[in-house]
């Protein structure tokens, strides 16, 4: 089922929309989900931003009455699902896009990278509240919640964001954020001179001599499958690794995902 959904994305035309529409209704299995969104966005059939939302916005097992959530979403899947509704550009589906906003900037748990990706959502349906969300996030704590911001920021390339991508650039400390940043505002056009001129953040000071007393570390990483994964990961070792720190990890991956 999975080659031939991914068969009728590459060659079908609009008469196969509805298989997409009957199939993402009714599956649950991410690889058929991952084909009928590359369909509905391809051939754009009524209905087909509002199935999206209904279908893949919601957490995997997620309970309406309690409100309680057994297992988070698919990255790649709710990624896919926010460009594909970018793509379509059926604005009836905003209340309910930023309804799910609102769930996801829980404060008691943020789930930054789905929040984000609706916030980038609602601004490619030129909704002003997306990309108020996404320079309100290059001010977070979080370096990670900073840099998918800038990402999604140099994605729109909306001048508006250019001055607060200057700003937050500037009080940039994180190194690899620092470096992201830069690169959303060349996407922009030429880098302005103030922050092509601006140095990289300053190195970490150096922790204690700890040699003879050791220290443990233990990293576990399940289904290790996603660029964001990767990223963290890679700013792990590099950071570690700058600070002489040896280490081993484990990856479990599902080569089936």
């Amino acid at each position: 089922r999975i080659f031939t959904l991914a068969l009728m994305v590459k060659f079908g035309d609009e008469d196969v929309a509805d298989v997409f529409k009957e199939v993402i209704s009714t599956t649950t299995q991410h690889e058929h989900q991952y084909q009928c969104i590359l369909g509905l966005e391809k051939f754009k059939p009524a209905g087909a931003a509002e199935l999206i939302v209904k279908r893949i916005l919601p957490p995997k097992n997620y309970d309406h009455k309690t409100y309680e959530i057994k297992w988070r979403q698919n990255y790649k899947l709710f990624r896919m699902a926010c460009n594909a509704l970018g793509t379509l550009g059926d604005k009836s589906v905003i209340p309910e896009i930023k309804s799910w906003y609102k769930f996801y900037n829980k404060p008691s748990q943020d789930w930054f990278y789905y929040r984000l990706y609706l916030a980038w959502t609602l601004a490619r349906l030129e909704d002003a509240e997306g990309a108020d969300h996404l320079n309100e996030a290059l001010t977070h704590d979080d370096a990670a919640v900073r840099r998918l911001a800038a990402k999604l920021l140099g994605k729109l390339a909306d001048a508006k964001s250019l001055p607060m991508l200057v700003e937050a650039v500037k009080k940039e400390t994180e190194p690899y954020t620092f470096e992201v940043m830069k690169t959303s505002i060349g996407k922009f056009g030429k880098l302005p001179n103030e922050v092509a001129k601006l140095p990289s953040p300053p190195e970490p000071p150096a922790p204690k001599d700890t040699y003879g007393k050791p220290r443990y570390i233990h990293f576990n990483f399940d289904d290790f499958a996603t660029v964001e994964a990767v990223e963290r990961i890679t700013g792990l070792m590099e950071e570690l690794a700058s600070a002489n720190v040896r280490w081993v990890f484990t990856i479990y991956y599902a080569p089936l995902s």
